[in-house]
């Protein structure tokens, strides 16, 4: 069935995608996921000569997985979300087509985890106005979405986007434990975000954009490590598994100027880490290959959830990947490059110079000597960035409107590709 209609991709609602019971449905396990705004793997001390010191980090990957080379398909929050619990490549044109309000929702983490009793919920310190995010989590079927207007409290705000992310963890970690049931719990830092303003009883923002940027990771580590501690705190640490990923990186080359137009390795390589005690060795570093879009199906396949049939585009990332797994990417700006990366290979493509160039990152790990591509190869490679390209593309009627309470307090709407959504602190009541 198609989400979207005849002239759109097939992207399977809920309950569509079939899945095998685990043998052990009576102890699954509670899932944390957290998304580290613009976080790269180059800015952390998990990188080799890497950037901000990042203890928890390296304290996670030492008790779990470490997935050293995972890529990003889109470089942009919103398509993370997408691929990060979806399983598939996000739409890669330049809108947040997750957040157009749809009337079932689509297939992903949540809905499959839900089938087997878990409750879900999600959880941000960036406002939910922006780019109309409780629309995304209202169409991926999360039972609760809680953004800076939440917490009712402006102490809390830091510039347009960012807020202090410690304060969500009270309301997070409140409803985590509010019943017994299984739950998924995810939530995304919002600090490392430019501008890079950090909380005063961190410390004072430094005045250089990459130091503050660097401190911002420093940051967002801490609150990693914190998530960390309240798990422990709670004594489910040996029952959770924890996830922790980018959700993009940024480029502090000055002649990017916007920090994710070029996919520079630094934009689109982020850090993955998984834990779960008795389950995954604790030092385990897989060298293969990964995908953002391998999230879900890894996460299924530890939980003993069948996903042979299910369809993904991402695979589980515990089990060997071929050295050659070709992984696309797009940069989400309009005409800004794209292209795959294969083995050691990355190809470039930009549209509108209709040039093709190519990095050897072993050789070239900074990428500062492109070879051009010309001839068939050049066509051949334009031809299968296009494609994947166009295949990623979400269909919505111009004529369509939805208009929806949703999470209690937010009002969304839809019209064509554009969604909007504010908050109604007494929606609820007023409704009634």
């Amino acid at each position: 069935m198609s989400a979207q209609g005849d002239r759109g991709r097939q992207v399977p609602r809920a309950g569509q995608r079939p899945v095998q019971t685990p043998d052990q449905l009576g102890d699954l396990p509670n899932i944390v996921l957290v998304w580290m705004e613009s976080t790269s793997h180059a800015a952390t001390s998990l990188a080799e000569g890497g950037g901000a010191p990042t203890p928890n980090l390296e304290t996670l990957a030492a008790q779990g997985a470490e997935f050293i080379y995972t890529r990003v398909p889109v470089s942009q929050t919103g398509k993370a979300y997408w691929s990060t619990l979806t399983g598939t490549r996000p739409d890669t044109h330049y809108d947040y087509s997750e957040a157009i309000l749809v009337d079932e929702p689509y297939e992903n983490l949540a809905t499959i985890l839900k089938r087997f009793g878990y409750r879900t919920a999600f959880f941000e310190m960036s406002k939910g106005t922006f780019q109309c995010a409780p629309g995304t989590f209202a169409n991926m079927g999360f039972d609760w979405g809680w953004w800076r207007e939440n917490l009712e409290d402006p102490s809390a705000n830091l510039g347009y986007l960012a807020g202090d992310d410690f304060r969500l963890l009270d309301p997070a970690f409140k409803w985590a434990t509010a019943e017994s049931s299984p739950f998924l719990l995810t939530t995304i830092t919002s600090v490392a975000h430019d501008p890079f303003v950090l909380p005063k009883w961190y410390g004072e923002t430094p005045k250089s954009r990459d130091a503050a940027y660097y401190k911002t990771i420093e940051y967002t580590d801490a609150f990693v490590g914190e998530v960390l501690k309240r798990i422990d705190d709670l004594g489910i640490a040996d029952n959770t598994i924890v996830c922790v990923l980018g959700d993009h990186g940024e480029s502090l080359r000055p002649e990017t100027k916007r920090g994710r137009w070029v996919p520079y390795e630094e934009v689109i390589r982020i850090p993955w880490l998984l834990r779960w005690p008795g389950h995954i060795d604790p030092g385990t570093q897989v060298t293969w290959p990964c995908s953002q879009m391998d999230v879900t199906p890894t996460l299924l396949s530890l939980l003993g959830i069948g996903i042979d049939d299910a369809g993904f585009e991402g695979r589980n990332a515990l089990t060997p990947a071929e050295p050659q797994r070709r992984l696309y990417f797009s940069s989400w700006f309009e005409d800004s490059p794209e292209g795959f990366i294969e083995g050691n290979q990355k190809y470039v493509y930009w549209p509108y110079t209709d040039r093709v160039v190519v990095f050897d990152l072993d050789q070239d790990p900074h990428e500062l000597t492109p070879r051009d591509l010309e001839g068939n190869a050049k066509t051949n490679a334009i031809a299968d960035i296009t494609e994947w390209k166009q295949a990623s593309y979400l269909y919505f009627s111009p004529r369509r409107f939805r208009d929806r309470l949703l999470f209690d307090h937010w009002r969304a709407f839809a019209a064509g590709r554009s969604a909007w959504a504010y908050y109604v602190p007494d929606a609820r009541r007023a409704a009634e």
